[in-house]
């Protein structure tokens, strides 16, 4: 078993930013669960992805776990590698959780959207109390902040492959 690089782990988190379905607009592109590619001569496989459009997420996060192949080309469960793709500012989702998650310290939801400051104002034209517009437009944009999103992917891999570890050891 040949261990990973500090060199391969800085290319493997490049190898992340594959994953997103705005940057990488043919699926073909996109880094997918089973792809399979090689770092400096080293195969490695996809073995578990989210924020592609095969599994697209509400906040924008985006991960990939992938594993180094051996010489038979089998997957090395024991050296699992989970990448998080980082800001891209030119998706808002990304700006404003990094905002609202970072800046503010919200922990657990985040606004997709800023309340639309017309339709509040026609609501209360309406009739509508200034509570309820206003709540109607912030509920339905209210997603997890990506920090949380991380985590449960995280624990989604341990989950899926800590048997394949554990059979290993």
């Amino acid at each position: 078993m040949t261990v990973i690089t500090d060199k391969e782990y800085n290319k493997l988190a490049v190898e992340a930013y594959k994953l997103d379905p705005k940057e990488n607009l043919d699926i073909n592109d996109q880094r997918v669960v089973g792809d399979i590619f090689k770092i400096d001569g080293r195969q490695f496989q996809v073995i578990d992805a989210t924020g592609n459009s095969a599994e697209p997420t509400d906040n924008s996060m985006q991960a990939m776990a992938v594993a180094p192949l051996d010489a038979n080309g089998n997957v090395d469960y024991s050296q699992v590698v989970v990448s998080y793709v980082g800001t891209n500012f030119s998706d808002k989702l990304d700006v404003l959780n990094d905002i609202e998650n970072l800046g503010f310290g919200f922990q657990d939801k985040m606004f997709t959207d800023f309340p639309s400051m017309w339709d509040i104002g026609k609501r209360i034209l309406s009739g509508e109390g200034v509570a309820e517009s206003t709540g109607k437009e912030t509920i339905k944009n209210t997603v997890d902040v990506q920090s949380k999103t991380a985590v449960e992917f995280a624990q989604r891999v341990e989950k899926k492959f800590v048997k394949k570890i554990q059979m290993l050891l």
